[in-house]
Formats: structure tokens, C-alpha cells, sequence
């Protein structure tokens, strides 16, 4: 008996199956859950009135099998994606489909605007790594989650001598967290260079809780800093430490791994069971290592991959 196929455009009303079929996935490879029906429709929402074109979703025989996203930037220069294949359907090569859809989607752009198009995609599968590789991707970032359980008690917080933590203040503090954050990244920051624009997405107020954001300081002088969001993505007894960062001349003296706790000690006593944070493979700092030292385990892994699809 042939199967039903049928690719259609996404619908809001799609958002619990779909991230049913997420969670599905990132629970058997990271065991954490990604989406809620209401985060997925939230990020849905930034499609506007493309959502049917950017999301498209397979059904065989009336049960959803796959999904992919796919989100070009404002200059048609770019087209990141994702796909995701219900453990219910594997092995029947519906990820190549949802590769070659994406692909077709990218050179649609290239031809329209006559300039190459790059595409890129996150995996954390292996065997969706080889096939990407086979296709012609090149592999890019190594991103790790790294988990700290909080169930064995309150964090220990040793603050180095003549240091102290201060909270943030909301309104106040903005732009210095902005330029705390900016200035310690240095070559490593991947986000935007408007700090407006960057406090509009970390203050959304779905993910913003200024009681978990603070300070390090030696005297007056600030020295690093912590964002940290009361849960990961749709993972409610995970706390999320966003970002750390601590300036380069106050490094290897304690205070990295004072703001850490601090942030595992606040998480704690919300009662949460863990906290994640996620960094570079290849992170100069050494970040890897300095987590593992304290305590933390390797949860998760995915890799970057992305090639040029030219008119």
C-alpha cells in the first residue's frame, strides 16, 4: 500500500504537534524538551504572513512526520534551517527531502537576486552530519551544553579577596551590561553590534528576570558579569545561565567561577535541578575545561554546517 504524502504550509494551530515531534527528538539525543506550544508559536511569529512558505510540515497518511523552518535574513543573503523527522518515520529518507527543500528554497533566492545564497543548519545528529558532508556542507562551530546538578545542595560562592557581587538594576544598568558583555566576548561575541537591539531581545519579557543578572566588582570598578533566565527554552527545572563573561585582566583569579555559582546558588533556591549553559568546542578561553573543573558534565553537542548555493 503507497502512502499518503502531503507537504503543506504551517498554521499557528500546528505549534503542539510540531513541538511534540521536537521534543520527541531532543529528549531521546540531549534529554531536554526544546518547545512549548506557545514558545514555538512565538517564534513562529516572526515569519508573519510567510509562515506557510518558511515552515512546512510532511504528513503521511494523515500523521505528521517531519517539519523544517526555515528563516532567510533581510537581504536574502543567507537561509538558516532546520529539520526535524519524527522517530516514527526514520530510515525512509524524508531528512534528505527536507535538505533538498531548503536547498531548493536557497537557490530560488540566488536566482531571484542573482548572487550566491549561503545556507546553514545546526545538527546533533552524526548520521545528519555525514549526510550534510556528502552534500557539499562544511562544518563550522562545535556547540556544547554543559550541565551543573543542583540536587546535591546550595552552591558554595568563594568570592576572591577585595571582590563582591552586585545585582543589576534594572533601567539603570542597561547599557554598562551591554558593555560588560561586549568588551569580555571581545572576537568571540556573536551578536549584534546595536546594544539596543540586544537588551530588546535579552529584556523580552518571556525570558527576562533582572534578579538574574548581576555583577562582579572589585571596588567601584565592575569586572564581569552573569544574564541567567529562570528556566531552558521548555525545560522548567533547568536554570539557564545565558551569559558569563569576566574582563580579560581579571581572569584565572576566582571570579569566573564565583559568578557561576552565584548564578547555580540563585537558580538553587528557585528550586531548580540544574542549571545549562552552552559554549565553543574550540573557546580560547578554555571555557570547556574551566566547566568541567567545576563540576559540570558534557549533556549535549551539535555542530554548525553551511555551503554556498550560487545562481
Amino acid at each position: 500500500m503507497v502512502s499518503e504524502q502531503v507537504f503543506r504550509g504551517a498554521i499557528p494551530e500546528d505549534a503542539e504537534l510540531v513541538a511534540g515531534l521536537v521534543n520527541r527528538v531532543e529528549l531521546a539525543q540531549i534529554g531536554m524538551a526544546v518547545y512549548t506550544p506557545a514558545s514555538l508559536r512565538k517564534e513562529w511569529s516572526q515569519h508573519g504572513d510567510a509562515l506557510g512558505s518558511n515552515v512546512r510540515l510532511l504528513e503521511l497518511d494523515g500523521k505528521l512526520a517531519a517539519f523544517v523552518d526555515m528563516h532567510p535574513d533581510e537581504e536574502n543573503r543567507e537561509l538558516y534551517f532546520e529539520g526535524y523527522v519524527s522517530p516514527d518515520f526514520t530510515g525512509r529518507g524524508i531528512g534528505t527531502r527536507l535538505i533538498e527543500l531548503a536547498e531548493g528554497e536557497a537557490a530560488a533566492l540566488a536566482d531571484r537576486t542573482g548572487r550566491p545564497v549561503t545556507i546553514e543548519t545546526n545538527v546533533g545528529s552524526q548520521a545528519v552530519a555525514r549526510a550534510l558532508e556528502d552534500r557539499g556542507y562544511k562544518p563550522g562551530k562545535h556547540d556544547l551544553g554543559m550541565f551543573l546538578d543542583l540536587g546535591g545542595g546550595r552552591p558554595d560562592v568563594d568570592l576572591p579577596a577585595g571582590t563582591r557581587i552586585r545585582p543589576f538594576v534594572d533601567g539603570r544598568d542597561d547599557h554598562l551590561m551591554w558593555d560588560v558583555m561586549r568588551t569580555g566576548f571581545g572576537d568571540d561575541w556573536d551578536g549584534t553590534e546595536d546594544p539596543d537591539e540586544w537588551l530588546r531581545v535579552h529584556k523580552d519579557e518571556s525570558v527576562y528576570d533582572p534578579s538574574l543578572w548581576f555583577f562582579a566588582c572589585a571596588g567601584d570598578t565592575v569586572i564581569g558579569a552573569v544574564q541567567a533566565r529562570r528556566q531552558w527554552r521548555a525545560q522548567s527545572d533547568t536554570g539557564w545561565l545565558k551569559n558569563l563573561t569576566v574582563l580579560a585582566d581579571w581572569r584565572h583569579k576566582g571570579v569566573g567561577r564565583a559568578l557561576l555559582m552565584h548564578a547555580a546558588a540563585l537558580l538553587h533556591d528557585r528550586g531548580k535541578k540544574q542549571m545549562v549553559l552552552g559554549t565553543y568546542a574550540d573557546n580560547p578561553t578554555g571555557a570547556v575545561d574551566f566547566y568541567l573543573h567545576l563540576g559540570m558534565r558534557l549533556g549535549a553537542e551539535s555542530f554548525d554546517y553551511s555551503k554556498q548555493i550560487s545562481p
